[in-house]
Order: structure tokens, then sequence, then C-alpha cells
């Protein structure tokens, strides 16, 4: 019978040579890293492509609206324009005081015969003034600024300006005569009116 023996030791060997560790290195971790770089490349590269396209998308936006906003920058031009309009009548209106009573007051004591009759109403913060022109005989002026004078509507009433202009055979005068305004009733929101005046 023969004795069999067990040997629990392990074989030494030559240690590794250069290459064959390089080769190992190779075979393990460097695959590993390799495939990672590729995934990270690939990334990247999707990534990349992904931007390159929101990019272009949004060009193509910016120059869709910039053409609309070229369309309508007459039409933003026209509706500044009426807004500014708008609220300068608006300001005028609420600004301005109703002056249909001082026109029918003062068209009762125009007298006849009167050429070219100008009247014009100035409104300032103190108080609002009128002025009276045109040509007519003297007495016709006596009897209009007196008129003037003796209204609870009007005050300082002065005959400014007068100047005699012979036609023929009667004696026909150029005057102007300025006075204060006492009515003041203001009119009411430019809105209230809108119903009634459009």
């Amino acid at each position: 019978m023969q004795k069999k023996s067990v040997n629990l030791l392990q074989k030494r060997g030559a240690p590794p040579t250069f290459w064959e560790r390089l080769y190992e290195w190779m075979t393990n971790t460097c695959r590993i890293i390799v495939v990672l770089t590729e995934v990270l490349v690939l990334g990247a590269f999707g990534w990349r492509f992904w931007l390159d396209r929101t990019i272009n998308d949004l060009n193509d936006d910016i120059e869709r609206k910039g053409e609309v906003l070229k369309s309508l920058s007459e039409q933003e031009q026209e509706i500044r324009l009426i807004q500014t309009k708008v609220d300068t009548y608006r300001t005028i209106w609420n600004a301005s005081s109703n002056f249909s009573p001082i026109f029918e007051e003062l068209n009762r004591y125009i007298p006849d015969g009167v050429d070219e009759l100008v009247v014009s109403i100035s409104s300032s913060r103190e108080f609002q003034s009128m002025s009276v022109s045109g040509e007519v005989e003297r007495e016709k002026i006596d009897k209009l600024e007196n008129n003037l004078k003796d209204s609870n509507t009007f005050t300082d009433v002065v005959l400014s300006t007068i100047q005699r202009k012979s036609s023929g055979t009667e004696s026909r005068y150029v005057f102007t005569i300025e006075a204060k305004i006492l009515l003041n009733q203001s009119r009411g929101p430019l809105s209230s009116y809108a119903d009634i005046e459009s």
C-alpha cells in the first residue's frame, strides 16, 4: 500500500512580469474605465444634440416674434397716438367748465348788426376770463358793455380797445371788451357724457 500525502502549501511561482500585470490590468480595470468613458461620451453627445436643437428652436421662435413685432410696430404707434389724444381730451374735459350758460347769456346781450364777432374764453386756476371783439356802431358797444356790467355772471368788465372805422355814411367802431367770469360749473367725468354726446 502506498502512502498518500496532501500538500496544503501553495506552490510558489515566479513573480508576474510587467507584461503580465499590464495584461491583467487591461482585461479588468481598463475595460471598466473604457466602458465608463464611452458612456460619458455618449451622454455628452446626446446632451449637446439636445442643446443645439433647443437653441435652434429658440432662435426660430425669436425670429418669428421679431417679425410679428415689426408688423405690429405701425399699429403700436397709432395706438400710442390715440392714447395720448384720449388722455389730452380727458384732461381738457376735466379741467374745463361748462360754458353753455355763458354763451347763452352773452348771446342775449349781443346787438344786431355786429360784424365778425369773436368770443374767446380762457381759463386758469385763479379765474376765467372772456374777450369779445367785433365791429358795430358806438351806441351798441355801450349797450353791450352796460349789459355785461349789470350781469351777475361777469365782473371787471372793461372796454379795452375801441377804434373808429368809417365806412360810407355811418361810423362803425372796432372794439374789444374783456371781463372775468364768475360762473364756474365744472363738468362731470367724461364717461358720464359718452352716451349722450356719442
